[in-house]
């Protein structure tokens, strides 16, 4: 599912804001997010609250910051 929602993000060029909060977002789908940051330079706010995500997703997250 994060796959699909990831995919979707390029047709957004002005997207600002992503909130994923209550997802359930683990490890797995945070790397994924975090390699999906890199090429999305018009984020200012990636909003997590309520995920499952452990220092391995937090990493990559900030990677790709």
């Amino acid at each position: 599912a994060i796959n699909h929602i990831l995919s979707t993000f390029k047709f957004l060029p002005q997207l600002r804001v992503i909130d994923l909060s209550g997802t359930k977002l683990d490890n797995t789908g945070a790397i994924l997010v975090g390699k999906a940051l890199t090429d999305m330079k018009s984020i200012h706010q990636l909003v997590l609250s309520n995920c499952n995500i452990g220092n391995k997703g937090l990493q990559a997250l900030l990677e790709g910051l």
